[in-house]
């Protein structure tokens, strides 16, 4: 790639934005108790931030998560920072811990207008906008509505931007026309590493054995159609993809200043497309760098799985069943997947609605794995 890509993708980005206007505020499970630390930053908020600070708007990000601040914390720090909106995503395991902060944000501080998104805000915009502290919902991909809603002056305007859930004079919830995708990943920027502050979380990994990792997607929607998953809710179209060429300088970009930083991909599925996939093992081969990706094992073949296991990569997977594990099982090390496993468990379990359903399925997945008798001398990230 040349010079002119990084520079489109990097150097806009780390100019100083010149008209702030949202601060973004990733909320913890739970309100005055100890909340646990997370291997990886709110990439979703981060993603959203580096897009606008591409846009020229500044958008500051309160991890509450990291910083370990309460709520009165969050609300001093809006004051402090004056934007004219706040943003919040929702997720099921902290929509009560959200509703609470914008109450408390709209108690305080009334003219701050706020905006929701996320999944739940996606697939239950009815229920969540009747709660009169959220003044408007970002349906689906956040990018370019959430652009257009900073930059339009008037609030009556609202109802003319696609991909929005508003009230009307009486109350009554209604949704703007969709808003279509964005058409190329690659005019994205690259991901901005410079807030939240990663540190916290490099060292809540170290503290696990695990190497530095960043997180990066490279890929938008899912070809399946789970009824479970939001997924095909967010991003309805065809899944998008990053091209290789792109994937593979945003990589070098950011382990320029450290060339021994792992790269996790949080994909929903890698391995569905496989010339993308071949082509990206291509070249991923000359860059010397561990990587670890989710995707279903029944994409994977036996070419895939000699692929990941002789690049030395570490492999996670989904939805294990013992059919599934014929074609992988010799490039898992038990006792390494078993401890990932077992964060896996304890991280379901304090999710809500179908929190139950996961652990006991993580349960299960551990069970198959334990029968395992596989290994890799591949040094795997999860160790």
């Amino acid at each position: 790639m040349d010079s002119c890509m990084t520079s489109r993708h990097a150097m806009k980005g780390d100019e100083t934005p010149a008209r702030p206007g949202i601060v973004l505020v990733n909320p913890p499970l739970l309100w005055g108790q100890e909340d646990r630390m997370d291997l990886k930053p709110p990439l979703n908020l981060m993603y959203l931030a580096s897009w606008l600070k591409h846009q020229g708007h500044a958008a500051p990000i309160i991890d509450t998560v990291s910083l370990r601040l309460p709520l009165e914390a969050v609300i001093e720090r809006l004051v402090s920072l004056a934007p004219r909106f706040l943003g919040v995503p929702f997720y099921q395991g902290s929509r009560e811990t959200t509703i609470c902060l914008c109450r408390a944000v709209k108690n305080r501080i009334p003219e701050l207008l706020i905006i929701g998104g996320g999944p739940l805000m996606t697939t239950f915009s009815e229920d969540l906008m009747l709660e009169q502290s959220i003044d408007a919902g970002v349906l689906g991909e956040g990018e370019l509505t959430l652009t257009e809603l900073l930059e339009t002056a008037d609030q009556a305007g609202w109802s003319r931007i696609p991909g929005l859930a508003l009230r009307d004079a009486a109350g009554n919830v209604f949704r703007t026309p969709p808003r279509s995708p964005i058409e190329s990943l690659d005019s994205l920027p690259f991901l901005d590493t410079s807030q939240p502050d990663l540190s916290p979380y490099s060292a809540f990994q170290e503290k696990l054995g695990m190497p530095r990792w960043l997180f990066l997607s490279s890929s938008r929607g899912c070809p399946f159609r789970c009824v479970f998953c939001a997924t095909p809710v967010l991003w309805p179209g065809p899944v998008r993809r990053l091209s290789v060429q792109r994937l593979i300088e945003e990589i070098r970009y950011h382990r320029r200043n450290d060339p021994a930083l792992g790269i996790g991909f949080m994909d929903d599925s890698f391995f569905s497309d496989k010339i993308w996939l071949n082509e990206f093992f291509n070249a991923i081969a000359a860059e010397h760098v561990r990587y670890c990706c989710i995707g279903r094992a029944d994409h994977l073949d036996a070419h895939d799985a000699a692929q990941l296991a002789h690049g030395q990569r570490a492999l996670e997977q989904q939805r294990f069943s013992r059919d599934d594990l014929r074609t992988c099982a010799q490039n898992l090390n038990r006792r390494q997947v078993l401890f990932h496993d077992r964060l896996l468990i304890r991280r379901a379990a304090v999710g809500r609605g179908e929190g139950r359903r996961q652990h006991q399925t993580a349960k299960k997945d551990a069970a198959v794995l334990y029968n395992l008798h596989v290994n890799l001398n591949a040094p795997c990230p999860f160790r």
